[in-house]
């Protein structure tokens, strides 16, 4: 079974997406591939199992998958977009045609119509949240949510 991981990246450390091979046996799991995807902290699979979105902190990057450890291809870059400074929280639709993401820093949602893993032709819709974002401690609280379209 392989596994996809992101994780934060700097010079040191520059591949912020890997894919492991987990031993179902005994738990064990090794890399087998890696990816120079900066800030990778959220995936999105499609539900066939080709397609893995994976945010880079500016955008979405695609990656047609192979889910054999012993494949050369195991990721294979097909695609990348950049959408906002602070891409996070990478969810595909069920029917695999729309890929939504949330921009952390921006305050606003949105999402791609995809096919085969690239961007489609047609156009992003979002949705950009006007809020005060109050921190206090480890609790948010929003408020004065609004909604307008951004398209």
């Amino acid at each position: 079974m392989i596994v996809y991981l992101g994780c934060y990246t700097d010079e040191a450390n520059p591949n912020g997406l890997k894919a492991l091979e987990l031993d179902q046996a005994t738990g064990v799991m090794s890399i087998c591939a890696e990816s120079p995807v900066s800030n990778a902290i959220y995936q999105g699979l499609s539900l066939d199992g080709n397609y893995l979105y994976s945010c880079t902190g500016e955008g979405l990057v695609s990656f047609k998958v192979n889910g054999q450890a012993d494949s050369q291809h195991i990721l294979e870059q097909v695609d990348s977009v950049k959408l906002g400074n602070c891409v996070c929280h990478v969810a595909v639709m069920p029917d695999g045609n729309q890929v939504v993401f949330a921009d952390y820093l921006g305050g606003f949602a949105g999402s791609i119509e995809v096919e085969d893993g690239r961007k489609s032709r047609r156009r992003e819709r979002g949705v950009a949240l006007g809020y005060e974002n109050h921190i206090r401690g480890t609790r948010k609280t929003l408020h004065k949510c609004s909604y307008t379209n951004a398209a």
